[in-house]
């Protein structure tokens, strides 16, 4: 019976987008099944026309007195031509409940996915598919459409599931932080009235939410006429702003564009981009331009334009560790930091000097087996050496900042400590790990632990196999994080000569002979620690009180603190500068 009522509607709907009669056989495929190659929703530029002609017939269907009340995917039908063709229409009066109209005992018969079921089937047992739950039906197709989500969580698989859901409306609302409503200007106020729990609250009929649809159009940054960017979606958010993906309309190149929302951080935003600008470098991420643009209120944005760099956040040294076990490849890590350091080298030995000061696994891109795609980033809080270009208080990451922080007055950076940072992160890379105990997590508690961390000598496990196998690597970390900065390397270059010695090989060194020699004497080795594999029977557990560095410099002996209160005063002076100026920048 029903295919007979759903021929006789869709011939009375006389449109060539609701036109399905029985027997006439279709071609192309349900939209469920061309959805599986745009598992994070079609593109708007596909997805437009798409929905378009849905709502063509729609509309045709309504002025048929027909209903759709099994609008979903699966009845969503895209021919091989292109077109669109709504299948599964009833009229009205077919939506009765099982028994007949007005039998008590009678149940519901909704024709449709319950996943694509108005929540007002709870409460109105005898809905006759009115026009305002089609609209509902209509945004669920669309949002899923265009985001590969459904706008209220996992989708419902049973009846029990779908009371469940609709039962206490008001716990329910729509996702709306899915980036397609940052591309799409107006979609987010559309999809979240069609949607809306109160049938009354939505679009009352197809004519309106199809004006509405007219008036959606991707977000664009016009700077001139010939800067003219698509956004295409949202690469991150802070608390300085977004980064958004857009594509260049002129010659089709993707950008990564970085909008600043807060007049806060708008000098070390500028600072950020004329570094970029004019310390360029095939390690470090590319400047492209610099726009000053007013918003819809006059007030004016700025806009930085930088090269895009694909999987950011799967390419983060920082997403990658914590994704392994052990840590990274070696094969891939000493090419790889052979970048980052040609990159530091490059920024400390410019004409115009630029300290990092943020060096850690979070601002670090390497895209898995391409070392060779190795960036530096976020040079938000870059030194400039020889003049004043610098931002707040005390600069970097608490985790990866260098000893002489918590006890130099005015520490600001120096070539030492971003080699500090590059070399805890290379060893976090090899083994997984820091290489102390990672600080705590309340900010209190961590300062305390970094005070504490930096005034007393550090042990760093050597055991892990990358420096067994590759001993040469136990040089490069010891030097790197030696906690007085004169023992450390001198410059990046240094750093990167020993890193490329071990990547070149040849050497015939064991872990014994290099601990020695960045020691200066094995006596002086911890006692008690871990005693190495029976291959290589020596310790690798270095004090780095001890290290020196291997040019053989003179023993510098380890400063003493005065007597009296003076340690105190100082101590509390650092703690307070730290509580001041780190939070800006972790």
């Amino acid at each position: 019976f029903r295919w007979k009522v759903e021929a006789l509607v869709s011939g009375a709907i006389g449109h060539a987008n609701g036109l399905w009669m029985v027997g006439k056989p279709l071609d192309g495929m349900p939209l469920s099944q061309w959805l599986e190659d745009y598992p994070e929703g079609v593109p708007w530029r596909k997805a437009q026309p798409l929905l378009n002609e849905a709502l063509l017939a729609l509309k045709a269907s309504r002025a048929a007195k027909a209903a759709h009340p099994g609008l979903s995917p699966a009845s969503f039908w895209i021919t091989n031509d292109g077109e669109v063709l709504l299948t599964e229409f009833v009229p009205h009066s077919a939506m009765v409940t099982e028994g007949g109209e007005g039998d008590e005992g009678a149940t519901m018969v909704w024709q449709g996915d319950l996943d694509f079921c108005p929540p007002e089937l709870l409460t109105q047992p005898t809905l006759r598919g009115k026009e305002s739950s089609d609209i509902f039906c209509f945004a669920l197709l669309a949002y899923r459409l265009l985001t590969g989500e459904m706008p209220f969580g996992d989708g419902v698989s049973s009846a029990a599931e779908f009371v469940q859901r609709w039962s206490d409306p008001d716990k329910v609302s729509m996702n709306s932080r899915n980036p397609i409503f940052v591309k799409l200007e107006g979609l987010r106020a559309i999809l979240g009235r069609a949607l809306s729990v109160d049938p009354s609250a939505r679009y009352q009929d197809f004519d309106e939410i199809a004006r509405d649809f007219e008036d959606v159009k991707q977000k664009v940054f016009h700077f001139s006429d010939d800067e003219v960017y698509l956004v295409e979606g949202v690469l991150g958010r802070g608390g300085f702003g977004e980064v958004f993906q857009g594509r260049r309309e002129r010659d089709g190149q993707i950008f990564a564009i970085k909008q600043l929302m807060s007049d806060e951080f708008a000098e070390r935003f500028i600072l950020e981009a004329k570094v970029l600008k004019s310390h360029a470098h095939k390690h470090i991420v590319r400047y492209e331009n610099l726009h000053l643009l007013a918003d819809s209120s006059g007030r004016e944005q700025y806009y930085l334009v930088m090269e895009f760099l694909p999987e950011m956040e799967a390419s983060l040294l920082r997403t990658r560790i914590r994704g392994s076990q052990g840590g990274l490849d070696p094969a891939e890590v000493l090419p790889m930091f052979q970048g980052f350091l040609e990159a530091l080298k490059h920024l400390h030995e410019h004409p115009q000097p630029i300290l990092h000061r943020d060096i850690k696994p979070g601002n670090l891109y390497c895209p898995a087996g391409q070392p060779e795609e190795a960036r530096i980033f976020d040079l938000g809080i870059a030194k400039d050496v020889t003049g004043d270009m610098t931002t707040g208080l005390i600069p970097g990451t608490l985790e990866y900042m260098s000893p002489e922080f918590a006890s130099t007055d005015g520490m600001r950076g120096t070539a030492q400590s971003d080699i500090f940072a590059m070399g805890y992160a290379l060893h976090e890379a090899l083994t997984g790990t820091t290489p102390w105990e990672r600080l705590s997590k309340n900010m209190n508690k961590a300062y305390s632990e970094f005070i504490r961390r930096s005034r007393e000598p550090q042990e760093i496990d050597f055991s892990y196999t990358a420096y067994q196998n590759q001993p040469g690597l136990i040089r490069v970390v010891a030097l790197a994080l030696a906690r007085l900065p004169e023992r450390r390397y001198p410059s990046a270059a240094a750093m990167l000569r020993d890193l490329n010695a071990v990547i070149e090989g040849g050497q015939t060194e064991t872990a014994q002979s290099v601990i020695s020699e960045v020691c200066g004497n094995e006596t002086v080795l911890s006692k008690g620690l871990r005693e190495a594999s029976s291959e290589m029977d020596e310790t690798r557990v270095v004090n780095l009180s001890d290290v020196v560095s291997a040019a053989a410099r003179p023993e510098i002996s380890e400063p003493k603190p005065s007597s009296g209160k003076l340690p105190l005063v100082v101590g509390g002076i650092v703690l307070l500068l730290i509580a001041l100026g780190i939070l800006l920048f972790l």
